[in-house]
């Protein structure tokens, strides 16, 4: 059974959870208590863009082999503090 091991398991878990980790931790970068405005982060074959601007976070993750990208534009929540 090709796939479906024990071993193949383990490892799809994890390799799931690293790279929740890993997302938990790029998204702390960009919307943390203390976001920086812009960066570039490469890992592996994934480059990761981000740019905050007052309006909005743009994330663009592209990969390096093939030149395909993926942008993702969010709106910034303003919060009124009392």
């Amino acid at each position: 059974m090709t796939g479906n091991s024990q071993s193949d398991l383990f490892v799809r878990q994890l390799q799931s959870r690293l790279l929740s980790s890993l997302s938990s931790g790029l998204s702390e970068v960009i919307t943390g208590a203390q976001p920086g405005d812009s960066d570039t982060i490469v890992i592996g074959d994934q480059e990761i863009f981000y740019e905050r601007t007052l309006d909005n976070i743009s994330v663009r993750i592209t990969n390096l082999l093939d030149g395909s990208s993926t942008e993702i534009v969010l709106p910034v929540v303003q919060t009124a503090l009392n």
